[in-house]
């Protein structure tokens, strides 16, 4: 039956619908984002790209479980992927792919959250890869993340304004790419902070290499246990390390190093290096900047090689000046998700 009421109140609302549609228009503004849930099983992929296809972009979620691909995912701009909870959602494979992936160069707006990673430590297998040769990547935050047992561990290329805080990236790296296959790989990255993160036990090369990068902290972090260095840039302006745990790896354990030009601007302060199979902290000759307050001991061809330019004080080589730190080696892998 026909209400005249009731049709009123329809065209109201879609008077109203109308006149917020124009208001968004004018003000330049987008939809609103989408949350899309994915359960074990489900199409990630299909998810991604419909999240992307919307103004605003969106988040994916990946519901609680172990979520098992077999192709790598292609992140667009705009996107959000995270776990459920803090880490009880985690991305498994069996295959030698690069596990996550950018879908083109230049991509701006991506988030990966609350997720555990484990691949396989194979010659073309990893973790996290994105990389730009054209057009830098732009704002990218890393959070909360953990990735285990992939070839190539997270590899970034081509990036400016990049987050990695609270992560785990351990025991990643493959046999035949021994001072190459990283737990973190930064190249071309621009305006980085890394904090409170675990980069230990790499199975091939460096807790974190980085090189021709700018402006890079690293900051409460722990390279213990890896097969090449813990820490090392090269050709890099702006490399700060504060509060680090560096030991017990293959050979140096903090380096400012060179390729074609030696990374300048160091700022390396209140750092715990010891038991390193080279030096403890070494700059190439030719570095600048401050090195200060840090403990180095133990370690195998001296603790400090330091060149001329870099102003150095209050450094120390005492093993039992904070013997808190002295347990911090011990391996550290929170719990992961149920077939992680």
């Amino acid at each position: 039956m026909f209400s005249m009421k009731r049709y009123n109140a329809a065209i109201r609302i879609e008077a109203i619908l109308v006149m917020a549609s124009l208001a968004l228009s004018v003000l330049g503004t987008s939809a609103a984002e989408v949350d899309i849930e994915v359960p074990v099983g489900g199409d990630i992929q299909a998810a991604i790209d419909t999240a992307a296809s919307v103004d605003g972009g969106g988040t994916v979620i990946l519901k609680k479980g172990t979520h098992t691909i077999d192709v790598p995912l292609k992140l667009w701009s705009n996107v959000t992927v995270r776990g459920e909870g803090s880490l009880e959602s985690s991305l498994k494979t069996a295959k030698n792919i690069k596990m996550i992936t950018a879908s083109t160069n230049g991509l701006s707006n991506l988030v990966i959250r609350n997720l555990v990673i484990i691949g396989t430590n194979a010659e073309k297998g990893g973790g996290i890869h994105l990389v730009s040769y054209e057009k830098d990547h732009e704002n990218i935050t890393i959070s909360n993340v953990h990735v285990f047992n992939t070839g190539w561990g997270v590899h970034i290329k081509g990036a400016k304004n990049l987050v990695i805080e609270n992560c785990n990236f351990s025991r990643n790296g493959t046999k035949g790419e021994e001072g190459y296959a990283h737990n973190l790989y930064l190249r071309r990255c621009y305006t980085v902070k890394v904090s409170n993160c675990i980069f230990n036990d790499c199975i091939s090369a460096n807790g974190v290499n980085i090189s021709y990068s700018r402006d890079i902290g690293v900051v409460n972090c722990r390279m213990i246990g890896n097969h090449f260095r813990g820490i090392r840039a090269a050709d890099s302006d702006g490399f700060k390390v504060h509060n680090c745990v560096i030991a017990k790896n293959g050979t140096v354990g903090l380096l400012a190093n060179t390729e074609k030009a030696v990374t300048k601007n160091i700022d390396w302060r209140n750092n715990q290096v010891f038991e390193n199979g080279a030096e403890g902290i070494y700059t190439r000759d030719g570095a600048t900047g401050v090195c200060e307050n840090n403990n180095a001991f133990g370690n195998k061809k001296g603790d400090y090689r330091l060149s001329k330019q870099v102003s150095n004080s209050g450094n120390t080589s005492d093993p039992k000046a904070d013997p808190s730190q002295n347990d911090s080696h011990a391996p550290f892998y929170p719990r992961s998700p149920s077939g992680s």
